[in-house]
């Protein structure tokens, strides 16, 4: 996000998926970010990241997430350094168009303060994959790339 606040010249448009980091919020989304961060504060992991639905009907997937996430030897929690915030403003100054997608059962990046954000912005889409959790991108791919192709196909961008 602080490369197209900074440089949107350079880029077409903008996705953010399951995300807010780095991102100044407005007060409704930095309340619902607060009561989400204390209520996943015990949580695994996997109950961070994936979604109630993957994690009962999918336990394949849920072994394949916990190899993947094995190679991770840094953490949101463990970067050294902060992200640089970009502000609501930044990002509408750059004139680009943004989709904002989430899962519907995100713990991490709850839908409401996911579109209390998308709300600010002028030039952005929201959109909301149904029974995925953070890993929406993960948990339901094809939904979540019909979201995108949908989109892309809107702004006549190639793909």
């Amino acid at each position: 996000m602080a490369f197209a606040a900074e440089h949107g010249a350079r880029l077409r448009a903008l996705v953010v998926a399951d995300s807010l980091v780095g991102l100044e919020l407005p007060l409704a989304a930095r309340d619902r970010m607060d009561i989400a961060e204390r209520a996943t504060a015990a949580l695994s992991q996997v109950e961070r990241v994936l979604g109630a639905r993957a994690r009962r009907d999918h336990p394949e997937r849920v072994a394949l997430y916990q190899q993947i996430a094995s190679f991770n030897s840094v953490a949101l929690r463990t970067l050294k350094g902060a992200p640089r915030r970009v502000t609501l403003q930044g990002l509408e100054d750059s004139g680009l168009p943004i989709l904002f997608i989430v899962g519907q059962d995100d713990v991490l990046f709850p839908p409401q303060a996911v579109r209390a954000t998308h709300e600010q912005l002028t030039h952005s889409t929201y959109a909301e994959i149904e029974g995925a959790g953070h890993s929406a991108h993960f948990e339901k791919p094809d939904a979540f790339n019909q979201v995108l192709i949908d989109w892309l196909d809107r702004l006549a961008l190639p793909r």
